[in-house]
């Protein structure tokens, strides 16, 4: 309860819980007492916001207290009172009034007597009674509530003041303002007299003082409140407004704003909002939910303006807050939702005004309910929108809830009101707009009633609603005839759509007052009918005349004349429609009727009778009745002649179709004859015949005969036609003659009997055939939505679609959509026919190859041997798709680097196909060039390039000389020479395999870009740079056309030639273009990949981290491979092939850092992973130890190298052969070796073996040059400098000729130049070339890198060597030369070098400058940065103290110079332990720095340092506000995720933890780890040292497999961090290993803890020495851990160890060295040796007296271990021989042995009395005489007695 009332909610609920459970165990879940916990434990819930858990708690506290008191009386009100307290939060408003009323109830007869609590029940019932709208009981509770609190004199002024407030809330919403005001001014005379006329609550009540008046419509009264209320926050205002103050203001000015605009004036208004809302943005922020408020009120006057979009911009932005922000107003966010939907509607867009208001009124209706009143508005709104969208049904629907609501509101009998009269008309409207006119004139008549007796019948509102009733009169019929006559009227002029709305209107009217069977109904259907049939509007007028027809023959009288006419309209719409079979029965009783009634020669019956033989004829059914065509019209023509004569055009007409007849007799047979042909294989006939036929058809079509062919039939004819055309190869004119059925209205659905699938099938097929893939894709997409439509889209028509689509967009390289689409087949087929089928075979080989091409081989490999499964199953072993299967996996798995598997498959494969075609084959050649594909992989070339070429022969065979198929083959075979080395060999098949592609139109681009890219490589190795950068450069242009930035694939590729470009480049020394290609390729595979860990990427990471390392950019590599390092890792191809030479390339950058053992971590995990993927014995199995044998060369280990090099030379030798240059690279690496081992003879005749095989493999080019150079080098070593010069101008004339004079090699070949001359004494020429090299490498390197540094001191030494000859040492040029020399050497790692040059140049210029001169001090501050080198941090200082003063002295404090130098200063003092005046000049440098620039970065760091400074001296406060001050400035200067705000984060954790809150520290660790990880990366040291800080804590907060868990993650950061140092690294993991040791030991896990404690005290010997308090603190954890395993020998020797460590170094009197002590003493103890156990205890006990003083308490247990020890000796010789004896007694571990008759140990229990006594008397002296402490001495005693 007192953390609750601090705040301390989470520590509250702990406690609380744990006083729960202690009740629970001992009283019971159902006890009072738990009960009331419960309750307790609810409130910190409340308090929280986790109202859900509260009211469980409150339930069941409830729960218990019934079932302890016997039921529910007065003594459960409380937590009653607190129930509906939470349910009136989750608004459950309801449910908490009757939570109040119960608990009224339950108070009964006690109110009196507890006035306070029954007040507090009445202002429950009276908010919950406000928010459920009914104000007036609301009033009376409050009322009630004010008394008591008056009459029983309780309550404080806070809770009447609260309480008034509600009532007067109530009282404005039930509009008594006067009583409002009334409360209010007795309001504001409490409050001042309580909280004095500034307070917040005065000006509330001001506040809401003036808003009444405002609601009233008083503005002067209203603003002078309002003013008053700002000259109060201006009194507060110079003391600074707090951020609640800010919010008042701008809530006040926005009331000033709504005065404004009430008074018309919107512009000063809108200012006021507006000043309001920049108040709150200032206050809170742009995105704070404070601004809303002053948002909405521009919004409404800008929608009050007309401004509606601006408005509308307005409340969106509102509403976005409203939505985002945590506690804000729910019912608010409704509000505004409600205004975004009304501006949406007024501008149209029904859809998104619909939306606001569905949510809006969502929102109500949960915190609400249904039937609240502010539901109306938007349910009528959304009842108009749907009335406009035309939605009649769901707006009646609306508005009858809306009118629910309304009634709920204001009563049943209201529907007259003015709330409810609107909702009702709107009702009847919609009855009236669909006809219900007497549902309509139902609603009409309530309003009248109602109106008439509110206003009268004049009043013009009851004259509107009487308006309405009168057109519902009941002689409507007669209105219907007459609406029926002007749409006949209308349909005469033309105006069919103004007659369809009346002809509407009359049946709508007709139907209601006569019924819908009533004829006269029919009469109207039939005359819309009819109009529509003139329309076209076929199905429309189908459907009337139905109708209209339906009733007239389920009547019962005979049909009129008016149905024949009905069944002659309805057959016509058939017969537009295709129905003709309907057509012929409609026709066929029409005729009926009118021979019947007009007699079989009339005109209309001639008509009847003409549209059934016409419907025959359509039909071609009179041949099936027995009845000829010919003869139907034959005996037609008499009666038209005699009705009509000779030259009436019906007549004509009828001959007409006499003659048709005939000829489409002759057209049938015509087909039928085509039909023939086709089944015969004659398509030349078929297409001559099909072309007669289609001829007579487009006569009979343009009326040269007949009425013209049915529109399928010459459908029919073009699509046989086309087959014929296909087939026999005519593909524009097949495709013409698809396409124009296509056209053909028949073909787009207008008419019955075509299968357009069948059509674009045929159209795409052709498309194919002319090589318009994308056209084929098109007409396949259509055909494919055709069939989903008809036969749905599982069906298996569908997945051939499917399958096909797949196949076109694999042809053109869209492999998402191809995937797409075999997977769509695949998956149909596998349902419908089965895994096994041949279809579902050829569906999963698509999805298969799509893996294969994208890169996705793990799927590839198991796709492809399900499809060889189905293929032997479904077609048996030897077939050609059975042996295709086998070659798809080989391909696979030769892209998968498994080159074994890939050869087995591949020779399956041919097996099978020589079986079948044991001749030359295309698909036995495929075979062939797989296997060469297979053992090139596995480095047998010559046996590759043989079966090439056995391929090449089959193929040239097959398809002749020159054929762009071959072209791969050749490529392959370039492929291999250029991996033998022979790159003359290589560009030549690569230039054949280019004429071969260039030659074919048809070849694709792609192929096209393989070959160059192969020249490329040729040519890059060659050293021809232009050459292949040309090649390259052209594949990049191709391959743009195909759409950089488009499809992954592309861009990958592209990334992939860009790298090599980069690669080129690099070698040829052109770095900054390197640079520029390379970071191009990273952003081709950022695009294509996302954010997805990627290999690829990863390795152009690496490359632009190496061209980093070239230009001395140590920093940006660094981070540049950790990004590409993580990568790795997160890719999970740690162990892949694919990543040996990521790993390899890893290795080469560590190398390059001087990071040499990781490098060789690389290197061998390299070597590892091909060693067993590859073998030993492949080529890059060589190249991984060369790299191994590089690195051992570097580290001077020799022998190793050699060993690793003449390994990779014998490996070379037997795939390559003696003659090639990676057999040249292996011995000459071993001349390195020798070189080094001083073997001079035996390097120089490697050097010039492999010189030999360079010069003809290779001829000029860079490895070639090196080799010159190398020899060079042995002939300086010889001392013979002369000869060294010859061989380095030969290597320099090389290098010029392929690298060009800019490259680095160039400079370094003439810096050894120079080095050779000067050695020959020619010192001018020496200075000469050096300096030429020294103008190259800074050019290239950069003036900071090493070897340009290097140069420069040969120049220096040489200039000085000069300087010294011709001008002495005394002279000041020679001082600056020393000076320049030393700082050389400082830069390039000599320390005592550096002290040398500048001691010298110190003497000098004090002698000659002046102790004072800034020159001088230049040198001492340089000598103090050599005693920081060298580890002298004390002698530093004091060099920099002497600088700082001189250069004070000469430049005063303020200059830049002086900020360096102190901050040296303050750096040595602290190394020196110098803290004191270390924070003294931190403190100097602070204000230096402040005073240039308040808030700098440099400010940032030194505030930080001090802080460290102060947390070492254990000055906790001011290190913690150092720290602080440090984080606010990097947060506003580099951001609140950047890494130096992330260290100041991890200090402040530091300090904190220090203080003792460790939960704390935890967060602000865990937050640190949050940024680290963001920004440096997860395995980032600084990310390691927060994850093990947390560890630490976890550790001491007993969570031990969470300790665990960070230490292991810390240790594997520390060992993979290419950033760690090696003393540094080490110290580390042996602090973590150290940890983790202990925590092991903790969780019983004490062989895990025995490996991980001995691995950190082997690491602090070798870093820290043996004598060292670390490592004792090791050692000493290690004997815990023998003792717990019982091994008590190893136990000694480690206590023994750490004991003599801490005596050394604290002192025999440290209590850490008695804890040591002590321990070993223990551990001799259970080794049985009790004399030097007793030995070590007495000295232990001794030094604690000593320390602690004799009566101290804590030296009661060392001497109860003493009287133990004599008690187990007593036991011993008391003992029979045959049991054993305890190992220890009562005071200390264990149980006290048995006690037996025989006393022989009597001097043995007077000694452990005596010790027994004396620790119970000291005991007894600290806790009092009966404390439980001394029962166990108590018995050790007893059982002295009785052993004596």
């Amino acid at each position: 309860l007192v953390y609750t009332a601090q705040g301390k909610h989470p520590e509250a609920m702990a406690q609380l819980q744990q006083a729960m459970e202690m009740h629970k165990k001992v009283l019971g879940e159902e006890h009072i007492q738990t009960g009331i916990l419960r309750m307790d434990l609810g409130s910190v819930h409340e308090e929280t916001g986790e109202l859900e858990e509260a009211l469980a708690c409150y339930k069941q506290s409830m729960a218990a207290q019934e079932e302890a008191n016997g039921g529910m009386d007065a003594r459960v009100v409380p937590v009653v009172t607190c129930t509906g307290g939470a349910l009136a939060k989750l608004r459950r408003h309801e449910e908490a009034l009757a939570q109040f009323e119960q608990g009224i109830a339950l108070l009964g007869e006690q109110a009196a007597s507890q006035p306070r609590v029954m007040a507090e029940l009445l202002v429950g019932v009276g908010m919950a009674q406000h928010e459920l709208g009914n104000e007036e009981q609301a009033r009376d509770m409050f009322i009630s509530a004010l008394q008591l609190y008056g009459d029983a004199g309780v309550g404080s002024t806070e809770k009447k003041l609260t309480v008034q407030s509600m009532l007067v809330d109530s009282l404005i919403v039930e509009g008594r303002t006067e009583d409002a005001m009334e409360q209010l001014q007795l309001a504001l005379s409490i409050t001042k007299q309580h909280y004095g006329v500034t307070h917040p609550e005065v000006r509330l009540v001001l506040q809401t003082i003036g808003d009444v008046h405002f609601a009233n419509g008083s503005m002067s009264e209203a603003m002078a409140a309002y003013q008053a209320v700002q000259r109060a926050l201006q009194e507060v205002d110079g003391t600074g407004l707090s951020l609640e103050d800010a919010s008042a203001q701008a809530v006040l000015i926005g009331r000033i704003a709504g005065i404004h605009a009430s008074r018309g004036d919107e512009e000063a208004a809108l200012r006021d909002y507006q000043k309001a809302l920049e108040i709150e943005v200032a206050a809170h922020g742009e995105d704070s939910i404070h601004t809303v408020a002053a948002r909405l009120a521009i919004a409404e006057l800008l929608r009050s303006q007309g401004r509606a979009d601006e408005a509308l911009e307005m409340f969106s932005a509102a509403g976005e807050l409203l939505d985002a922000g945590s506690g804000s107003d729910a019912l608010e966010l409704a509000v505004v939702r409600e205004n975004v939907g009304e501006l949406l509607m007024a501008k149209g867009d029904m859809e998104g005004a619909l939306a606001q208001f569905e949510q809006a009124l969502r929102i109500n209706q949960e915190k609400m309910g249904e039937y609240h009143v502010k539901n109306l508005s938007l349910l009528t709104s959304m009842a108009s929108v749907h009335e406009q969208l035309g939605h009649e049904d769901k707006a009646m629907s609306l508005f009858s809830q809306a009118l629910a609501v309304e009634q709920s509101a204001y009563g049943e009998a209201g529907s007259g009101r003015p709330k409810t009269a609107g909702t009702v008309m709107k009702i009847g409207d919609i009855y009236r707009n669909q006809g219900k006119f007497a549902q309509a004139k139902g609603e009409y008549l309530k309003v009248l009633a109602e109106k008439i007796e509110q206003v009268g019948e004049g009043d013009p509102q009851s004259i509107v609603v009487m308006g309405k009733v009168a057109q519902m009169r009941e002689d409507c019929a007669e209105m219907a005839t007459e609406l029926a006559k002007m749409a006949a009227a209308h349909a005469q002029k033309g105006d069919s759509a103004k007659a369809l709305e009346l002809y509407k209107q009359a049946l709508g009217i007709r139907e209601k007052v006569l019924g819908k069977e009533h004829a006269d109904v029919a009469s109207i259907l039939g005359s819309t009918g009819h109009l529509r049939l003139q329309n076209g509007d076929h199905e429309a007028a189908a459907r009337d005349l139905h109708g209209a027809l339906a009733i007239l023959q389920g009547g019962d009288q005979a049909l009129s004349s008016a149905a024949t006419d009905i069944m002659f309209d309805l057959a016509r719409t058939y017969e537009s429609q295709g129905s003709h079979e309907e057509a012929r029965a409609q026709y066929k009783a029409a005729l009926e009727l009118r021979t019947a009634q007009l007699g079989k020669d009339h005109p209309e019956t001639l008509a009847a009778a003409m549209g059934v033989a016409d419907m025959t004829s359509t039909l071609g059914s009179a041949q099936a009745e027995g009845v000829g065509l010919v003869a139907m019209y034959a005996e037609l023509l008499p009666a038209q002649i005699a009705a009509h004569g000779e030259d009436h055009p019906s007549t004509a007409a009828l001959r007409k179709k006499l003659g048709d007849a005939l000829l489409a007799e002759s057209i049938v047979v015509m087909g039928k004859v085509a039909q023939m042909s086709v089944h015969l294989g004659h398509h030349a006939e078929a297409k001559e015949m099909y072309e007669r036929v289609l001829a007579l058809q487009r006569a009979q079509e343009m009326g040269a005969f007949g009425d013209g062919p049915d529109e399928a039939e010459i459908a029919s004819t073009l699509l046989s036609l086309g087959d014929a055309c296909a087939v026999l190869g005519e593909a524009d004119r097949a495709l013409a003659l698809y396409q124009e059925v296509q056209a053909m209205p028949v073909a787009k659905g207008a008419t019955v009997g075509l299968d357009q699938a069948a059509v674009q099938r045929k159209v795409a097929a052709v498309f194919e055939q002319q090589g318009r893939l994308e056209d084929a894709v098109k007409e396949y997409e259509a055909v494919l939505e055709l069939e989903a439509g008809r036969s749905g889209a599982d069906s298996l028509q569908a997945a051939a679609s499917l399958h096909r689509l797949g196949e076109l967009c694999h042809r053109l390289a869209q492999p998402e959509a191809a995937l797409k689409h075999f997977q769509g087949a695949l998956s149909i087929r596998r349902k419908e026919l089965g895994a096994e089928h041949v279809d579902t075979g050829a569906s999963m080989s698509g999805v298969a190859d799509v893996f294969h091409e994208t890169g996705r081989l793990e799927e590839a490999l198991p796709m492809y041997e399900e499809v060889l499964a189905c293929r032997r199953k479904a077609l048996g072993e030897h077939n050609p798709d059975t042996a295709r299967a086998l070659k798809s996996l080989a391909d696979v798995c030769l892209a998968r680097k498994m080159p074994a598997e890939a050869l087995s498959y591949s020779e399956q494969a041919l097996v099978i196909l020589q079986g079948l075609w044991p001749g030359a084959h295309l698909d036995t050649a495929a075979a062939v060039r797989s296997i060469g594909d297979s053992q090139r992989a596995m480095g047998q070339h010559q046996v590759a390039l043989s079966q090439y070429k056995v391929a090449v022969e089959m193929m040239t065979e097959i398809l002749g000389e020159g054929h762009s198929d071959l072209a791969r083959l050749y490529e392959s075979m370039g492929h291999v020479h250029l991996a033998q080395g022979n790159t003359k060999e290589a560009l030549a098949k690569y230039g054949e395999a280019l004429a071969m592609v260039e030659a074919d139109p048809g070849t694709q681009q792609v192929a096209l870009c393989a070959v160059l890219d192969g020249m490329a490589q040729a040519h890059a190795k060659q050293g021809e740079p232009e050459e292949a950068l040309g090649k390259w450069r052209r594949a990049v242009d191709i391959h743009k056309t195909l759409g950089e930035g488009g499809a992954g694939d592309t861009n990958t590729q592209l990334a992939q030639y860009r790298s090599q470009m980069g690669a080129t480049l690099y070698a040829a020394g052109r770095y900054e273009e390197s640079l520029g290609e390379h970071t191009i390729a990273l952003e081709l595979l950022r695009s294509a990949h996302g954010k997805a860990p990627n290999l690829d990427v990863a390795n152009t990471l690496q490359a632009i981290a190496t061209i980093s390392i070239e230009q001395g950019k140590f920093e940006e590599a660094l981070e540049q491979l950790k990004e590409a390092y993580a990568l790795r890792t997160e890719s999970g191809a740690e162990m892949s092939l694919e990543n040996a030479a990521a790993y390899q390339k890893m290795g080469v950058a560590l190398e390059k850092l001087g990071n040499f053992d990781m490098a060789l971590e690389f290197y061998q995990k390299s070597l590892d992973v091909k060693r067993q993927a590859l073998g030993d014995d492949h080529v890059d199995t060589a190249s991984a130890m060369n790299a191994i044998g590089l690195i051992n060369q570097k580290q001077g280990k020799h022998e190793m190298a050699a060993q690793k090099f003449k390994a990779a030379l014998r490996i070379r030798r037997g795939a390559h052969g003696d003659a090639h240059p990676e057999t040249a690279t292996a011995i000459y690496n071993i001349g390195v070796v020798c070189e080094s081992m001083n073997q001079f003879a035996e390097a120089m005749q490697k050097y010039k073996a492999a010189l030999d095989i360079r010069e003809k493999t290779l001829g000029p080019n860079a490895k070639t040059a090196q080799n010159l150079a190398s020899i060079g080098s042995v002939h300086i070593k010889q001392g013979e400098p002369a000869k060294a010069v010859e061989w380095y101008r030969k290597a320099l004339a090389m290098q010029e000729q392929v690298l060009g004079k800019e490259h680095r090699d160039s400079a370094t070949t003439l810096h050894c130049i120079g080095g050779a001359l000067l050695d020959a004494g020619e010192h001018e020429a020496a200075l000469v070339e050096l300096q030429q090299a020294l103008a190259l490498r800074s050019n290239i390197l950069g003036e900071a890198h090493l070897d340009t540094v290097a140069t420069t001191a040969e120049i220096a030494k040489e200039v000085l060597a000069v300087q010294l000859q011709a001008q002495g040492e005394e002279h000041m040029q020679t001082a600056n030369t020393r000076h320049s020399l030393g700082e050389v050497y400082l830069l390039q790692g000599l320390p005592d070098e550096a002290f040398a040059e500048l001691a010298a140049a110190r003497s000098t210029r004090e002698t000659t400058l002046g102790p004072k001169d800034p020159d001088t001090a230049a040198t001492i501050m340089a000598m103090g940065d050599v005693y920081k080198m060298q580890g002298k941090p004390a002698e530093a200082a004091t060099e920099y103290l002497a600088g700082l003063q001189m250069l004070e002295a000469h430049y005063g404090e303020e200059h830049p110079t002086m900020c360096d130098s102190l901050g040296k200063l303050a750096g040595s003092l602290v190394d020196a332990g110098e803290l004191v005046d270390a924070g003294s000049q931190y403190q100097r440098l602070l204000d230096i720095q402040t005073r240039m620039a308040r808030d700098s970065p440099d400010v940032a760091s030194t505030t930080f340092k001090m802080g460290t400074v102060q947390q070492q001296q254990g000055q906790l406060e001011a290190a913690l506000h150092l720290f602080e001050e440090a984080l606010r400035i990097r947060q506003v200067t580099c951001g609140e995720r950047h890494p130096d705000a992330a260290d100041a984060i991890h200090a402040i954790g530091s300090v904190i933890r220090e203080k003792g809150d460790a939960a704390a520290a935890k967060g602000k660790f865990e937050e640190a780890v949050a940024i680290r990880s963001e920004t440096l990366g997860l395995k980032h040291l600084d990310t390691s040292r927060s994850i093990q800080a947390i560890g630490e804590i976890l550790h001491s907060e007993g969570d031990l497999e969470g300790a665990a868990a960070a230490f292991h993650e810390t240790l594997e950061i520390l060992a993979t961090s290419p950033e760690a140092d090696g003393a540094a690294e080490g110290l580390g993991i042996a602090k973590v290993q150290h940890a983790l040791g202990t925590v092991y030991l903790a969780r019983g896990l004490l062989q895990e803890a025995l490996v991980e404690l001995k691995n950190a005290v082997k690491l602090r010997i070798s870093f820290l020495g043996e004598d060292h308090l670390d490592t004792a603190a090791t050692a000493f954890s290690i004997g815990d851990v023998h003792m717990a395993h019982d091994d008590f020998k190893e136990a000694v020797g480690e206590f023994r160890r750490a004991a003599k460590i801490r005596k050394l170094l604290l002192g025999e009197d440290h209590l850490d060295t008695v804890a040591a002590m002590y321990s070993g003493a223990q551990a001799l103890r259970r080794l049985g040796k009790h004399p030097e156990a007793l030995a070590e205890y007495k000295a232990t006990l001794a030094v604690v007296q000593k320390v602690m003083g004799h009566d101290h308490v804590d030296t009661a247990d060392y001497i109860e271990s003493i009287g133990s020890l004599y008690l187990d000796l007593a036991r011993e010789r008391r003992l029979p021989a045959a049991m054993p004896a305890a190992s220890s007694g009562r005071g200390a571990k264990g149980s006290a042995a048995p006690v037996e008759a025989v006393s022989a140990g009597a001097g043995n229990y007077a000694e452990a009395l005596v010790q027994y006594k004396c620790v119970l008397a000291l005991k007894q002296q600290a806790h009092g005489p009966d404390h439980e402490c001394h029962a166990s001495t108590l018995e050790c005693i007893g059982e002295v007695f009785v052993g004596q």
